[in-house]
């Protein structure tokens, strides 16, 4: 009976230790094997975002003022693409069609006029920012949408949201 015992024991440890081994080699091939593991892009639904438009030095530049949506780490760049066209975070160099939906930037200090063009999926934008005697936001025209922003004063940055026409998505980064 010892020895059946004994037998049994040594069979059962040398399994379990073929099977860890076998389980470890596995795990060991998966992390070091050249090939990466894809991961499906996980988008998140998105009907308004807020946006901030950088004054401080040079030439204006729009950016997403929130990285993380959720708990999600956003891909911003996806974002500024379904609001500007081009994904340009800087100011447009042409000057946009009269058919074209645009956010106009006027600095009255400096007499500047810089604009954006933005995408059809834009339905409106309003004025988030902590100064609204030094910034004003005037709707010119709804369809297509135009829409100036009228900056006075010291000011760095300026906040606004953008809404979107139906609920856009964003990707994780």
């Amino acid at each position: 009976m010892r020895q059946t015992f004994r037998t049994f024991f040594i069979f059962f440890i040398l399994s379990n230790v073929f099977l860890l081994n076998g389980c470890f080699g596995a795990i060991k091939r998966l992390f070091n094997s050249s090939s990466p593991v894809s991961v499906s892009p996980v988008m998140i639904p998105v009907s308004s975002i807020p946006l901030k438009i950088a004054l401080a030095a040079g030439p204006p530049i729009i950016d997403v003022a929130v990285k993380e949506l959720f708990g999600v780490s956003i891909n911003t760049d996806d974002l500024v693409r379904q609001i500007i066209v081009g994904g340009v975070r800087g100011i447009s160099e042409d000057f946009p069609s009269n058919d074209a939906p645009i956010l106009i930037l006027i600095d009255k200090g400096s007499n500047n006029i810089r604009y954006w063009k933005l995408t059809d999926r834009v339905h409106k934008i309003t004025l988030r920012t902590q100064n609204p005697e030094e910034v004003v936001l005037n709707v010119i025209n709804e369809i297509p949408l135009r829409i100036e922003l009228w900056v006075s004063g010291n000011i760095k940055d300026v906040e606004i949201k953008v809404d979107f026409k139906e609920n856009s998505g964003v990707y994780r980064k």
